[in-house]
């Protein structure tokens, strides 16, 4: 969550867009009340998550000074170009550290799973860098808060479809209102509308 609001609040001061404050408001109280059961936990039990916590706010941290440096180099260079110099960094900085064998041990379910979490990744990069082309960063980083949601619905549907692969995580009536509230200000900052 707070990736989202960082990424909106520093593309407003350093590139200059301009989201409204009620549909910030909106897509805030939105998450809230969608995590409302998550952040109660995280709370409660804070010394059993630390270091996850510290690793989460350090990838969020990642994650907002990538998509403005992101939004910086796609004025100089194509969206395309960028994802091929992020990926071919990466996968030859990575290489090293690879295990190619171990695919080989994968079942087919799973080596479906990882082709599947592969071309989502590749997809959903290219498309996110694509939309910094045209959209303003606040934009493109509200389109950001419909991640969490869209995983909860395919969660649920694969809890419908197949019970004992994952185990169910009911979402409160809070939550709920927090998916529309999410929705509604996702899709207003997005479209560019003053209010939601």
């Amino acid at each position: 969550m707070q990736n989202h609001l960082a990424i909106i609040g520093i593309g407003s001061v350093l590139l200059k867009t301009k989201p409204t404050p009620r549909l910030i408001n909106v897509l805030v109280l939105g998450l809230i009340l969608f995590f409302n059961q998550d952040i109660q936990e995280l709370v409660d039990s804070i010394e059993q998550y630390f270091i996850g916590v510290i690793f989460l706010l350090l990838s969020a941290s990642c994650w907002v000074v990538f998509i403005v440096l992101q939004k910086h180099l796609l004025m100089q260079v194509s969206a395309s170009t960028l994802m091929l110099l992020l990926y071919g960094g990466t996968a030859s900085l990575l290489t090293n550290f690879a295990l190619p064998e171990k695919v080989f041990s994968l079942n087919p379910t799973q080596i479906a799973a990882l082709i599947f979490c592969c071309l989502s990744t590749v997809i959903s990069y290219a498309s996110f860098a694509k939309s910094m082309e045209y959209w303003e960063t606040s934009r493109s980083a509200a389109m950001l808060a419909l991640v969490p949601i869209t995983t909860a619905i395919l969660v649920a549907l694969a809890v419908a479809i197949s019970p004992e692969l994952i185990p169910p995580d009911p979402i409160t009536p809070l939550g709920i209102i927090g998916i529309v509230l999410v929705l509604v200000g996702a899709s207003a900052t997005s479209l560019g509308s003053s209010s939601p």
